[in-house]
């Protein structure tokens, strides 16, 4: 009789072993699948986010590189478009700070946010822009420009994405000679301009706003 019981006993133990065991292991599957597709919804939202501040950037910087001309189309102390730039891109790197792994990443967007706030609040002084100030303003472009192939760079890294394959390396003279090939029009000579300008970067204290 007690061998019976004894039996049924351990048989009843390890079904509900089994049940126990193969909940558990369910439970764990079931939490690993929430955790990958969290990671992957984290990692769609952040290359959307990069992108977005990017591009938006982007837009700023095109939307300020008129007046670094001696003779800008407009006004553009009554330019709204650039605040309304200037608040999205706020946004948008708020947001991208919330799911970031690494906080480089997130310090990369700020200072790129920083640095598009500069521009834009040197593009909208009213009247024209005494030299020094269009000399200024095309550091601060260019330091744009850098900012934000710094911040892909360091969204690629951590998702382990990795560099650019034939990637050209830009440095500051590359991209100011840029901008004022775009902007000069027979104003003066882009060789001449551009010592002026760095003469400027020398004898600024605070020159450190030119990205590294």
């Amino acid at each position: 009789m007690w061998t019976t019981i004894l039996a049924a006993l351990i048989s009843a133990l390890a079904a509900l072993g089994g049940v126990i065991i193969s909940s558990y292991i369910t439970s764990k599957n079931l939490r690993r699948t929430w955790e990958n597709e969290r990671e992957k919804k984290f990692i769609e939202d952040r290359l959307e986010t990069v992108g977005k501040i990017v591009s938006l950037s982007s837009r700023i910087r095109i939307a300020c590189l008129p007046r670094i001309s001696k003779s800008p189309p407009e006004d553009f102390s009554e330019n709204e478009d650039l605040l309304d730039f200037q608040r999205e891109l706020d946004a948008l790197t708020s947001r991208l700070r919330l799911t970031v792994d690494n906080f480089a990443t997130a310090s990369a967007a700020i200072e790129l946010f920083e640095s598009t706030r500069s521009c834009v609040s040197i593009a909208r002084e009213p009247g024209p822009l005494s030299e020094e100030k269009r000399n200024i303003l095309t550091l601060l472009l260019a330091s744009q420009r850098m900012r934000e192939e710094g911040l892909v760079s360091l969204a690629r890294s951590e998702l382990g994405i990795g560099e650019v394959k034939g990637m050209p390396k830009y440095d500051a003279e590359v991209i100011i000679k840029a901008l004022l090939q775009k902007t000069l029009k027979g104003e003066g000579k882009v060789e001449e301009t551009y010592e002026k300008i760095m003469e400027v970067q020398r004898k600024k204290k605070d020159s450190e706003w030119l990205a590294k």
